[in-house]
């Protein structure tokens, strides 16, 4: 059955900044079909076809707007000052997410980039 017809299926993602810890922040990807990649895509040419004319909040709109149509979830991501876990919600990629892990998370998801498979134990093991 192809991926995308089994509606649960998701995907770990890892940022290469988190990558070695113990028990890494880890994303929740759904897969991309061809149609969606190219929605996707466009947004990724758009930084670098209109850097100059497109207003920074416009840039990040669009940022969160594609990450709310592909991340679904997080585990292990807590806030430093409460050490208690951060509620998934599409807001707070805005909150926990740089300017420059956005766009290393939907380079990720474009490609249906995943973990490797130790990768994987360690997020899958994780509280």
């Amino acid at each position: 059955m192809p991926i995308l017809l089994d509606p649960d299926q998701t995907y770990p993602i890892v940022l290469n900044v988190d990558k070695d810890k113990p028990n890494p922040p880890t994303f929740r990807a759904k897969a991309q079909s061809m149609r969606s990649h190219i929605q996707v895509a466009a947004v990724l040419d758009s930084w670098a076809e209109t850097k100059d004319t497109l207003k920074v909040e416009d840039v990040y709109n669009q940022t969160i707007d594609i990450l709310s149509g592909v991340v679904v979830g997080w585990s292990n991501m807590v806030d430093p000052k409460t050490s208690k876990d951060i509620p998934f919600t599409t807001d707070a990629f805005r909150d926990v997410l740089t300017y420059n892990e956005a766009r290393e998370l939907i380079s990720k998801c474009v490609y249906n980039m995943h973990l490797s498979a130790d990768e994987k134990k360690t997020s899958e093991s994780s509280p």
